[in-house]
């Protein structure tokens, strides 16, 4: 809670906002991931992308390889995860 301060009689008081803690929150470290699954998120978003790219498929399949791929790559870059977050583990 923010502390109230009197900077001289007779003038108003200001508020300053000072932190409780330097603590992670939490919720926060519950939902990052380790390196070695950013590594492993990596590499299965490479090779859905790969596979899209590459592979002989329909169109759907193409699709959904390309959303897997970008769901795996962008959650081991920020170092969160979407499915994690979802599932509250």
């Amino acid at each position: 809670m923010p502390r109230l301060n009197a900077t001289q009689p007779g003038k108003s008081a200001t508020r300053e906002i000072q932190p409780e803690n330097n603590l992670e929150s939490p919720m926060k470290k519950e939902l990052s991931m380790s390196e070695t699954e950013q590594k492993i998120r990596y590499g299965i978003g490479s090779a859905a992308a790969a596979a899209a790219i590459f592979a002989p498929l329909s169109y759907k399949w193409k699709g959904v390889l390309t959303a897997v791929a970008a769901e795996t790559i962008l959650a081991a870059i920020y170092g969160i995860s979407p499915a994690k977050r979802l599932l509250h583990i």
